[in-house]
């Protein structure tokens, strides 16, 4: 059988456009995965390192943080958060949140509302999963057993997004954001390196206590010694979402 040369020329540019659709779906199966994973987990530990590249105007600042390294960790209704410009920690007793430029400490009473909605926020901060996401997501290939997607995001800031996921541990390695207008952002790109993600994690006893950042005497709080000088805030803690 004779085929022409534009029909075969046709013919590549389905399977290509098809071959596309189908890393599409792979990437909008593996943000599924990712979700699973971090829907109210019983034990997470979580280590990232995030590079902010800023705008020339801005890149002279040194009060702007270069490098932040995140630890989050989860224990049931456990929960620990912290990096070079804020810490938290919330267990059934309190939620302590300690903002080190500020050098202030605000604490509250835990609720269960609190706790919950402080760590699926920091979760979706931290670890971007949406759906629509893979609407557009193109794949670039495999190199060294990590998979390469990109998804252009204009209009919302960011111009685009590149994301790399082990394609065995079927998490995260590394994500870069390239912002849109870094004249006005400030921001040219921020890159998180995901150095460690362990669902099955254990953790000592006093890995969530609040006396990490607090202490007591009968009913008056004063900070721990490592923050003496901090202003201690008594608040809601639904008011930690604002963080």
């Amino acid at each position: 059988m004779h085929i022409r040369p534009i029909r075969l020329l046709l013919l590549s540019a389905a399977f290509l456009g098809l071959s596309g659709g189908l890393r599409a779906q792979d990437f909008a199966g593996e943000l599924a995965h990712i979700r699973t994973l971090l829907v109210n987990p019983q034990s997470l530990l979580m280590e990232t390192k995030a590079t902010v590249d800023y705008a020339a105007d801005m890149a002279g600042n040194k009060e702007l943080p270069r490098v932040l390294h995140t630890v989050i960790r989860i224990a049931g209704n456990n929960y620990f958060y912290e990096n070079e410009m804020m810490s938290m920690v919330i267990n059934p007793q309190w939620t302590v949140g300690v903002m080190h430029a500020q050098k202030q400490i605000v604490y509250g009473r835990n609720d269960a509302r609190g706790m919950d909605k402080a760590k699926k926020q920091a979760l979706s901060r931290d670890v971007p999963t949406d759906p629509a996401l893979a609407e557009k997501a193109v794949y670039l290939g495999e190199q060294d057993g990590v998979r390469h997607y990109t998804v252009a995001q204009p209009g919302g800031g960011l111009s685009r997004s590149d994301f790399y996921i082990g394609a065995a541990s079927r998490f995260f390695t590394r994500l870069v954001n390239e912002y849109e207008n870094p004249a006005a952002s400030g921001i040219k790109r921020t890159t998180v390196e995901f150095l460690r993600f362990d669902d099955r994690a254990v953790f000592p006893a006093d890995a969530f206590s609040e006396k990490m950042f607090l202490r007591f005497n009968g009913k008056t709080a004063q900070p721990a010694e490592k923050y003496k000088g901090y202003e201690l805030i008594y608040t809601d803690p639904e008011l930690f979402n604002n963080f």
